[in-house]
């Protein structure tokens, strides 16, 4: 196909064609059923990227044109018409609010998700330990314990845990924990100032006020932290695997213990991260680098990211990049408590690039990444999801 009949075929489906060039599209399509046969497959392709709007999805432009051109559409000639049409997909879907580009190796039919009873997102919720073993359920509900010996008071108000130092002198540090389940997702301020979003799955132990010249807390799982500024005091995370010293900045910190890797992003301000596990490697990381501990490789790397991808979960929204298909679908299975089986290894290989909303409910999840893919899932018993 020539490539001025790939632009007058661009130009028909954004809607730009003059009179005169429509007339020449209309005369090549009609030489042939082969013409036609071609044309019409544009066509459907442009109709499905369209349709996406009606999920709230908008084209990852940048990232993901490339992706279409290499992986999906393997013949050169019709490259420069995807470009085309993609670049034309975004403008027609700039309204959208959120955007997702699912674009995998595919050369088979779009998969499809069986028709079952809807998997509502995770929700705002948390089990709150205090020192003295009581345990205390968190959601929406208004609550408020004096905390005297500990030296603070804490209140829960709109799904958000707060803690407010009192002027009582604190002998003995005091510990608390915030357990945050499957399916779950929780906010507290710390005594000092400092506010933590915790993610699904995860676990963060901290004193009730903070004593002493070092502000510590141990965290399992995933946690952004906006760290109050006080150059008395250092604040340090500690996982298993790493350390994270600051005085005042945003970073996130994903230490899941059944993940490969763990890594810390630094938002803004500096912060100087120590692995404990392997060899010793000690970083001072600006803004948009990460921290990359691999426990396979017990090896340490540096990379340089968009630092608000990995910091948008806690907005409700789930940014992937070149994401392999089972990392995905480990953040899924924490987020809507479900479990995940592949029938197959060459579905596991597939990647994704994209943003998508985290209260959408699953089964709408599952669709989209169907929509543009051979992915076929089936949803069965007890919140288990089949991919094949």
């Amino acid at each position: 196909m020539k490539d001025e009949i790939l632009d007058l075929i661009a130009d028909k489906l954004s809607e730009q064609i003059s009179d005169d060039r429509n007339e020449l599209l209309m005369n090549w399509v009609n030489e042939s059923d082969q013409n036609k046969k071609n044309y019409n497959s544009y066509v459907k392709l442009f109709a499905d990227i369209k349709d996406l709007k009606n999920k709230n999805i908008l084209i990852d432009e940048k990232h993901n044109l490339s992706v279409v051109k290499d992986k999906i559409f393997q013949r050169q000639k019709r490259r420069v018409l995807v470009q085309r049409i993609m670049y034309t997909a975004v403008a027609v879907l700039l309204p959208a609010v959120i955007f997702i580009a699912v674009f995998f190796s595919s050369k088979t039919p779009v998969g499809t998700v069986a028709q079952v009873e809807e998997i509502v997102p995770g929700v705002k919720k948390a089990q709150l330990v205090l020192s003295t073993g009581e345990r205390v359920e968190l959601s929406d509900t208004l609550l408020k314990i004096s905390h005297e010996q500990g030296g603070a008071v804490i209140t829960n108000e709109n799904s958000k845990l707060n803690y407010s130092s009192t002027k009582e002198i604190v002998q003995k540090i005091k510990y608390n924990t915030l357990i945050v389940g499957r399916g779950e997702e929780y906010q507290l301020t710390l005594a000092d100032g400092t506010q933590v979003w915790l993610n699904s799955e995860s676990t963060l132990r901290y004193p009730v006020s903070f004593i002493g010249k070092k502000r510590e807390v141990e965290l399992k799982g995933e946690a952004y932290f906006q760290v109050a500024h006080n150059t008395q005091k250092t604040f340090i995370v500690n996982t298993k695997e790493m350390n994270v010293a600051v005085l005042g900045t945003s970073f996130n910190v994903s230490a899941y213990p059944d993940d490969e890797t763990i890594h810390t992003t630094l938002v803004d301000g500096s912060v100087r991260v120590h692995n404990n596990i392997g060899v010793s490697n000690e970083k001072l990381l600006v803004p948009n680098q990460q921290f990359v501990y691999s426990k396979t490789s017990n090896q340490v790397r540096i990379n340089t990211v968009n630092s608000k991808f990995y910091a948008a979960w806690k907005d409700g929204v789930f940014t992937f990049v070149d994401e392999p298909l089972p990392s995905i679908m480990k953040k899924l299975e924490r987020w809507y408590n479900i479990r995940v089986f592949f029938q197959g290894q060459d579905v596991q290989n597939l990647r994704f690039s994209g943003k998508l909303k985290r209260f959408k409910s699953c089964n709408e999840v599952l669709e989209v990444i169907s929509k543009t893919s051979h992915i076929e899932f089936d949803i069965q018993g007890d919140r288990n999801v089949i991919i094949r």
